[in-house]
């Protein structure tokens, strides 16, 4: 059997990715390293994310902060005594990152309570299915002491997650 131009693996598996995904299918590390495998790019930034977080570090008193679910495109890659996670090891190693947490949220974030000033999540959060959010959610929390910094859209009212800390909503993706 010949494949033609639009009959490869690559090809097919372009079509498999792009259809319409359920958030159980894209909370696994198969479903991201595959798109990273194949080069595709989920992450559209729409706002310039660095300065808006270094605003609301600078306003809160912040000086450290955990990237959650950096990827491999990695926001925060110029902003210093950043710590950036993420659950797929091939982000990770896409990312060029010298140093990072490779862990998954919903399973705990393996540092002590209190570690950082500030936590950070842009288009993370909204991909945890509902019935694991809530830890995904403490485990940022547990973390974190003062400030978290949501770039998640407004399909999920997430701030109730986090009554103890300053909860600062960027635009929406």
């Amino acid at each position: 059997m010949k494949l033609g131009k639009h009959g490869d693996f690559r090809t097919l598996m372009l079509r498999a990715l792009y259809r319409p995904a359920k958030d159980t299918e894209k909370n696994t590390s198969r479903y991201w390293n595959t798109r990273w495998t194949l080069a595709l790019r989920a992450d559209r930034v729409e706002v310039e994310l660095l300065p808006c977080v270094e605003e609301a570090m600078e306003r809160n008193d912040c000086e450290t902060v955990l990237e959650v679910g950096c990827g491999a495109h990695v926001p925060l890659r110029k902003l210093p005594r950043c710590t950036h996670l993420d659950f797929s090891m091939n982000a990770l190693k896409r990312s060029g990152l010298d140093s990072f947490i490779f862990a998954d949220i919903t399973k705990g974030i393996p540092v002590p309570d209190n570690t950082f000033d500030a936590s950070f999540s842009s288009a993370c959060l909204m991909h945890i299915p509902d019935e694991l959010i809530a830890k995904a959610c403490y485990e940022i929390a547990r973390v974190t002491k003062t400030l978290i910094i949501l770039n998640e859209g407004k399909t999920r009212d997430l701030a109730k997650y986090f009554p103890d800390h300053i909860c600062e909503h960027l635009e929406p993706l």
